[in-house]
Formats: structure tokens, sequence, C-alpha cells
């Protein structure tokens, strides 16, 4: 196993991220909004260009997996229910659908301050879109 010593977006203003490429730090103390906007922006392209269009991709006829389907939270807890069925699309295939596209699920690296890494697809599901 290998141990990922990169950060969490969120996490990259605490500290300027220049001195590890032995560039002098933006700023010597308090918050660091320069690296954090580059991560932001960094991060903004990643998810626009590489996680949404392969999102996108994946599409099925069948809500679920292999008959297995796990609603968000916010419906577990309002609708209790043993189990739930799969929903069929007669028309247009469901995409999925990421709900957590957070700061706290993208890993940067401390060095480069470009995002590589989208973790914690818990929150997906295949949803039907709104006609564009």
């Amino acid at each position: 196993m290998e141990h990922i010593y990169d950060i969490e977006l969120k996490d990259i203003g605490k500290e300027c991220r220049r001195p590890a490429s032995g560039q002098k730090p933006h700023v010597s103390h308090g918050k660091f909004e320069t690296c954090a906007d580059v991560a932001d922006k960094n991060a903004d392209s990643f998810i626009t260009n590489f996680v949404l269009p392969q999102l996108q991709q994946l599409t099925s006829y069948e809500t679920g997996l292999n008959g297995f389907v796990l609603p968000p939270p916010r419906i577990t807890e309002t609708i209790p229910r043993e189990t739930w069925q799969p929903i069929t699309s007669a028309g247009e295939p469901f995409r999925l659908i990421h709900g957590d596209l957070a700061r706290h699920n993208i890993m940067v690296s401390p060095k480069t301050l470009k995002s590589y890494l989208y973790l914690r697809l818990g929150a997906c599901r295949l949803l039907p879109l709104p006609p564009s």
C-alpha cells in the first residue's frame, strides 16, 4: 500500500506551499490566500475538465448496482424501509451524479498545488438529468 503525502484542498491555505519548491513564502504568517487561490483554480479545472466528463459518461437505465439501491441519508432517515427497489427508465438513461463535490474530498499536491484525486464517492447516485 502506498501512503499519500498530499493534502485536502480545504487545508491548502493553512501554510504556504512555495518553500517546498525552494522559493520564498508568499507571506510570513496568517492565511496563505495566494496558495489557496492557485489550488482552487486548479481544482475547478480538475473538476470541470476531468471529473465531470467522466461522471457524465457513467449511465444506466436502472438505479442502484446489481439490484441494490442505497438512497442518500436524507431519504433513508425520513422514509424508513427494509429495502429499496431499483427504478427503471423507459426513456433517457440515468447519469451518475455526485452530491458532494467539495473541498474536503479533493487531494492536492503540496508541491504543484494541482488536484489529482477525488475521494469519497459514497454520495454518488444514478439520477435522471433534467432536459438541457
